[in-house]
This record gives structure tokens, C-alpha cells and sequence, in this order.
């Protein structure tokens, strides 16, 4: 069992609910100790009668919670999906020439005219690509060998993580955009630390927001 996976998928999705270890435990009847145990990988061969509450907490399988079959995170209002619908979208190569042109690159994007694809749990992938993610430095949900599912758009009105262009030092950086009063910043998701910057609307171009994470791919 990847224990790794269960603490990271278990933390990402109390973070999500917005509910802690100590409630969800005395939701489901399961001793704080025992969960505790779960979030800390001190037990290396959970009992599936303790998993498979949590999982049906979280509207999620067993394996999906262990980490055996991809998590399919939703960044756009809910902590994950389950859903009948899946959808093929192109992979692009995360590179600033590349997504320079993405309008023109995905027009052009067909099963024919393009080699790299997978899988989305999503009904609707008009506008949207994926990137994989082969650096361990950022946080999860955009952990290493996830998949990121981008839907194009050219605003940061909602809350989330943007694929953005940085057109000065021609780098690709995938960033959570917040406004502090009027002034957006840019917060990096690095795992080894937060960095905040004040984000230059002339040079930082928005490429797209990030609508789904496929961890465990």
C-alpha cells in the first residue's frame, strides 16, 4: 500500500472540507488514535473497515484514497470528482514556446495531428489541456507525475491556481493568484516554502486556471 499517497490524500481532502482529523473521526466512530495513526503513516497495513468510511466520507474509492487508481482533484469548487463522464485532452509540454501559441495549438490538436493524450473526469474539456508535472518541488495536489488539467482563460477572477507566462523571463510558472485590496500577488506552491509576489499584469500573462489534478496517474 503507498501509505505516502493515503497521508497526502487524506490531509488535501480535510483541508478541502475544511474539517479536521478530530471531528471527521468522531463523524465516523473511528478512535482519534487510529486516524491519527492513518495521517501519520504509523500504520503500514490499515484495516479497509477504517478506509472505507473515510473514503465514503469523501465521496471517493478505497483505492483512489490509497493511492492504487488516480485521485481525480477538483480545483474548481469541490475536492474531488467522481463522475461517469471522461474526456480526452491533449498534453502540452510545459514550455514557454509552446504555450505561447496555445490557441493556435489546440485548434490544430486532433487524434490524428497529435500524439499525447489522457484521460479527464470531466464532461466538458472545450478550451482545456493537460501538463505533467516531472519536478518533486511543488505541493500537493501538483505533486510529481500528476497531471494538470487546464482550462483556458485570460482573467483571475476566481480563486484557484493559474498557469501563468512571464514574458520578461520567458518561464512558465504555475502560481495561486490573491488580491490583497486591489493588488494581486502571486503565491508560489513550493514545497520548500511560500513566496509571495506582487504580480505585473504587463509582464505575467494568464494562460489558464487549473480545473482538475489527476494525482497517482
Amino acid at each position: 500500500m503507498k501509505n505516502s499517497l493515503l497521508k497526502e490524500n487524506l490531509r488535501f481532502l480535510l483541508e478541502e472540507h475544511q474539517i479536521s482529523e478530530t471531528h471527521l473521526a468522531k463523524e465516523l466512530q473511528i478512535p482519534n488514535t487510529t486516524f491519527h495513526r492513518l495521517l501519520n503513516n504509523a500504520d503500514s497495513n490499515p484495516n479497509i473497515s477504517s478506509l472505507r468510511p473515510i473514503a465514503h466520507y469523501f465521496q471517493v474509492t478505497v483505492d483512489q484514497l490509497i493511492g492504487d487508481t488516480p485521485l481525480f482533484v477538483s480545483l474548481d469548487g469541490k475536492a474531488h470528482v467522481i463522475s461517469k463522464s471522461f474526456s480526452q485532452v491533449p498534453v502540452l509540454r510545459l514550455n514557454f514556446d509552446d504555450l505561447s501559441g496555445i490557441d493556435v495549438l489546440l485548434k490544430s490538436a486532433n487524434s490524428n495531428s497529435w500524439g499525447d493524450w489522457v484521460q479527464a473526469n470531466l464532461k466538458n474539456v472545450e478550451g482545456c489541456f493537460a501538463i505533467k508535472i516531472t519536478t518533486p518541488i511543488y505541493k500537493f495536489p501538483l505533486v510529481e507525475k500528476s497531471i494538470q488539467i487546464i482550462q483556458l482563460c485570460s482573467d483571475f477572477s476566481k480563486p484557484g491556481i493559474y498557469l501563468i507566462l512571464d514574458t520578461v523571463k520567458k518561464q512558465c510558472l504555475l502560481r495561486k493568484i490573491v488580491t490583497e485590496g486591489n493588488t494581486p500577488h502571486l503565491v508560489s506552491l513550493l514545497v520548500e516554502g511560500q513566496h509571495i509576489a506582487e504580480m505585473n499584469e504587463s509582464a505575467h500573462h494568464v494562460i489558464g486556471r487549473v480545473i482538475q489534478s489527476i494525482v497517482n496517474h
